[in-house]
């Protein structure tokens, strides 16, 4: 298997901020690597590309500079087992002004944990 994955790939390194030790820790200080390549996920037109990409940042450094403790504690032991239970529970978080406060960018990583981790052709 390991001859036909391309383990230097930027890609494929950069999904590893799906994982929620890597997300919550602070050490990634942008996204863009991962918005810059799988930007077909975010369904926008290339007119409001830049602008989704942008918001998907802000959101990340707004996750990266913001209640990590709270969010830690109330995800417990399954929140550092399981990338698509933060990004849930990030989904579901609110602003004090009762908006969604990581909507893009929660939608958007869990649509990448809903990507196909290998093809058929490869299982054979």
């Amino acid at each position: 298997m390991r001859k036909w994955v391309n383990h230097k790939d930027k890609t494929l390194q950069a999904l590893e901020y799906l994982d929620p030790k890597v997300a919550m820790n602070g050490t990634v200080e942008m996204i863009s690597p991962l918005t810059i390549r799988l930007s077909k996920l975010l369904g926008k037109s290339q007119s409001e590309l830049e602008s989704a990409r942008d918001t998907l940042e802000n959101q990340w450094l707004s996750l990266r500079d913001s209640k990590k403790e709270k969010i830690l504690k109330s995800g417990g032991e399954e929140l550092v087992s399981s990338p698509s239970y933060l990004w849930k529970l990030l989904l579901d978080g609110k602003n004090p002004d009762g908006t969604p406060e990581f909507f893009e960018l929660s939608n958007f990583m869990l649509d990448l944990c809903a990507l196909p981790h290998s093809s058929a052709g490869a299982e054979r």
